[in-house]
């Protein structure tokens, strides 16, 4: 995706510095590729530089009795490990795995150690896993399949592990509401597990009296008396005296009625009390809102609840929690002129009550929203969050946290965690992200809703990057806290789109995503889940780096680092959310021009003249109504005329993780603009009707001919008859006209990517999922030849690049092959530094190698490789000893 840069280097260049290359294909290597793992060289040491998380992640754990040991198990399919509180994150993954989805070791929502070894500990995801040096490394344990979203040992005998299954933490896909209270989209639940022999033998526990549809949450065992096992679920809380074979439903509301619908709770804790050998239990009685006809307005029931003596009895601790919105709805329209709080309010309400019978007119949420809001009018003067996670801290039992995850779940977005210091007499919001709180800070500071000693002039949580565009600058924050955590010392953690950390009880917060230098550049700490994307170059600059991402906008690289040494970069904050192309004007290095993958710009073209700082929309090129029916592949600018430019629309992302279709049709193909991009036509004369480009690059030679890469075109493949290969197409007119590249392999179906070294060497990368092995790989066709030599194999190759001061250094992406992920094998990073005669399957320390995006060698240092990483956002890659195969062509 570096289009410009290697065009410019190739219009430059009017003799080669470089020696004759000689190609050849190793047979056996690949063989070897194609048929088994092949564990990856220590060549490159690569290390990630993104900001942490800055995507969606609900699965925190800490260990229970190292508090130094967290892990993290972010949504894009990489999970990492921190052994220092947070300070620095390793990948969690086998960097030679092979599966895309459900990828080792899975997204953990439940996860113990054996209280006898520290390092032993089993987790649940998709399946159980199991560790032996403290998380470091997970491998499958077969028994139970399925989703799992409690784990539990014996505390006294790490023989035992219980397991419930369901997928009851999806907050974002399984919330609860008024006509669905267990969850609107319950899945993969198959009951609760048990074994006697460490996991080498599981069995379903039958007749427990937990409903079959029930999901699990929870699983404590008493470590005074472990025949004591608590079960908490999708319908409620349950209790066992005799280790799980049989359970009662515990009367949570104290009602004595006790059905499926009754008794639900969201979450459940466990205090141990060492010294009176006691344990006290905590709980979310599920929060169940209702319309109240009387006041006009929605009531509530449910809300914290504790228990001394093994559930017999409960006791209801919410104390003074609750707001008082109309009072909070009308200090903060005093205070910032908005209708913040009464507008998210009734969004809310709409999305809890849709399918209510007493509206049935009201067919979504925002008409069900507008139904109440004209029958109940009144904002509730003690209105209770809709809780979903508890903990109470091991070394207080007065310390509890609850939070809530109003922006997935069903909740009003404000206060996204509170916190007793006094066992619920009185509680307090103990994270105040956004501008409220301190545009509004005479009535919060009486309110009784916040710390007596609230530094109310600031937020006192601290974010990286994300904090300009989602915390500090909205009226109270709308992405919601989907994580809460506390360590065996008392830290707490709370999950937003940062990672962020309390050691003081929940007065302030810190971020531990990335370490910030003075200048404001940032340095990610190792968890990140950013999708990353294109990386940008410029040879007239040859310090200039931008990276694309999707979510999070673009970043520049402010300090490439020396050696080894970590990269920094720098956050352009104005820069639209999701970049899909990105390409820099001949004419000034400081214009740019950008096409949108998704969100916020979606079909339209946008241009900055300050080098990134500032984008403004240009032209409106198509509409569709999904955000997802489009996939902008690159953008690319004449480099003799710079108001000459394309881009393209394809029918898949080819190098997202994802490989999301596009659906529409109408907007496919290549994209035209002769007037600096203010108006585009599409080009798309002879190219397939049934697929389309993604790759596009000029020929060095004459910027007047244009080479397309096309997915998978059944009819041109049918046209060929098998007489020739397809994937790429050719215009000798500035795209008005497209023909069949001649002479392409016969193997070639789908080709992927395309460049041109200096030399005038031309490189294809091919293939697609589910095709024949032969027809992935790379291949080159020497200057001035027509053969074509294959020198590289395996069944899906996106992306292949060369040195720019090396040609003979060129290093491929390779990417899942099959949609069935047991066929596929040896996904990542390979580099060759002999003109592809001999590889290296480069992969360590970079996690989860599905997922890779973009790579492109240093402009000025050969021992540094960038790579951008589609759930790890990027690294740096270093090598410190050179090949001596370089140092033949150097």
């Amino acid at each position: 995706m570096k289009k410009w840069g290697m065009i410019l280097a190739a219009l430059t260049m009017s003799t080669s510095a470089f020696a004759a290359p000689s190609y050849s294909f190793d047979v056996e290597y690949f063989e070897t590729l194609n048929k088994q793992k092949v564990i990856s060289e220590d060549y490159i040491k690569w290390e990630q530089f993104a900001p942490g998380n800055a995507g969606y992640s609900e699965a925190v754990n800490i260990h229970p009795t190292d508090p130094n040991t967290l892990f993290n198990s972010p949504d894009m399919g990489n999970h990492y490990v921190s052994h220092d509180q947070g300070n620095k994150f390793l990948s969690m993954d086998d960097v030679d795995q092979s599966i895309e989805f459900n990828s080792n070791p899975s997204i953990f929502h439940g996860l113990d150690f054996s209280r006898q070894d520290a390092d032993f500990g089993i987790a649940g995801g998709s399946g159980l896993w199991v560790t032996h040096n403290r998380g470091d490394n997970w491998s499958y344990m077969p028994g139970v399949g399925g989703r799992l979203g409690a784990v539990a040992v014996d505390p006294t005998d790490d023989n035992i592990w219980y397991a419930g299954t369901g997928r009851f933490w999806n907050i974002k896909k399984n919330y609860t509401t008024h006509m669905k209270p267990h969850g609107v989209e319950p899945a993969l639940m198959s009951g609760l597990y048990k074994t006697s022999n460490k996991g080498a033998k599981w069995g379903r526990l039958s007749n427990t009296q937990i409903p079959d549809e029930a999901e699990f949450s929870q699983i404590l065992v008493n470590p005074f008396n472990p025949l004591e096992v608590y079960a908490g679920t999708s319908y409620g809380l349950y209790k066992s005296v005799d280790a799980g074979k049989t359970f009662i439903k515990l009367d949570i509301n104290m009602d004595k009625e006790i059905n499926d619908s009754s008794d639900l709770v969201r979450d459940v804790q466990m205090y141990v009390d060492e010294k009176n050998q006691n344990i006290s239990l905590v709980a979310i009685s599920q929060i169940r809102y209702f319309l109240d006809g009387e006041a006009r307005s929605i009531g509530q029931t449910g809300g914290i609840v504790r228990s001394d003596d093994g559930g017999a009895t409960w006791i209801d601790i919410t104390g003074d929690m609750g707001f008082n919105l109309q009072e909070a709805h009308d200090a903060t329209m005093a205070a910032t002129g908005n209708n913040y709080v009464k507008s998210w309010f009734y969004s809310f309400v709409g999305k809890y009550f849709n399918g209510m019978p007493e509206f049935p007119d009201a067919k979504n949420n925002g008409a069900m929203a507008a139904a109440i809001t004209k029958k109940y009018p009144n904002l509730p003067t003690n209105y209770i969050p809709n809780f979903d996670r508890i903990a109470i801290d091991p070394t207080n039992p007065d310390k509890i946290y609850v939070s809530h995850n109003p922006t997935h779940g069903a909740s009003l977005r404000m206060g996204d965690v509170w916190t007793t210091d006094d066992g619920g007499a009185h509680w307090y919001v103990a994270t105040r992200t956004g501008r409220g709180w301190i545009d509004a800070s005479e009535y919060w500071a009486e309110s009784g809703k916040v710390a007596a000693d609230a530094d109310l002039t600031k937020p006192n949580v601290t974010y990286h990057h994300a904090g300009e565009a989602y915390y500090y600058d909205e009226i109270y924050t709308t992405q919601g806290a989907r994580d809460l955590d506390i360590g065996p010392d008392g830290t707490v953690y709370v999950m937003f789109r940062s990672l962020v950390k309390s050691t003081d009880g929940g007065a302030t917060w810190e971020q531990i995503d990335v370490k910030y230098r003075e200048d404001g550049s940032m340095t990610g700490t190792g968890g990140s889940n950013m999708p990353g994307g294109v990386i940008v170059t410029d040879p007239r600059d040859p310090s200039l780096m931008y990276l694309g991402t999707d979510e999070n906008g673009t970043f520049k690289v402010v300090d490439k680092g020396a050696a080894d040494a970590p990269a920094y970069i720098k956050h352009l904050a104005n820069s639209p959310a999701a970049p899909a192309g990105i390409a820099i004007s001949p004419d000034d290095i400081n214009t740019m021009y950008m096409t949108i993958l998704r969100q916020h710009g979606k079909g339209e073209v946008f241009r900055s003249t300050d080098a990134g700082e500032n984008w403004s929309s240009i032209s409106k090129v198509y509409s569709v109504s999904n955000i997802y029916d489009m996939s902008p592949g690159v953008f690319i600018i004449d480099p003799n005329d710079a108001n000459t430019m394309y881009f393209t629309v394809s029918s898949d992302r080819i190098h997202e993780s994802a490989n999301s279709i596009n659906k529409e049709t109408a907007h496919r193909g290549v994209w035209k603009s002769t007037d600096g991009g203010y108006n585009w036509v599409q080009k798309n004369v002879g190219l397939p009707t049934d697929a389309s480009p993604y790759e596009l690059v000029f020929d060095p030679s004459d910027s007047n001919i244009l080479y397309t890469g096309m997915l998978l075109s059944q009819e041109a493949i049918t046209a060929v008859d098998g007489k020739a290969g397809v994937g790429m197409y050719v215009s000798y007119d500035g795209a008005e006209s497209w023909e069949l590249m001649k002479g392409l392999p016969k193997e070639v179906e789908q080709v992927n990517d395309i460049t041109f070294d200096s030399d005038g060497n031309l490189y294809i990368a091919a293939g697609w999922k589910d095709r024949s092995q032969d027809s992935g790989g790379v291949w080159v066709r020497k200057a001035g030849a027509s053969v074509w030599q294959k020198i590289f194999e395996l069944p899906n190759v996106t992306r292949i690049d060369f040195d720019k001061n090396h040609l003979n250094r060129l290093i491929v992406l390779t990417r899942p092959s099959s949609t069935n992920s047991k066929k596929v094998l040896n996904n990542g990073i390979y580099i060759s530094e002999n003109y592809g005669n001999t590889w290296k399957k480069v992969n360590m320390g970079v996690g989860n190698p599905t997922k890779v995006y973009d790579v492109e060698f240093d402009s000025e240092d050969p021992q540094i490789v960038w790579l951008s990483h589609h759930a790890g956002g990027y690294y740096k890659g270093y090598i410190e000893e050179l090949d001596e195969a370089f140092y033949k062509f150097d």
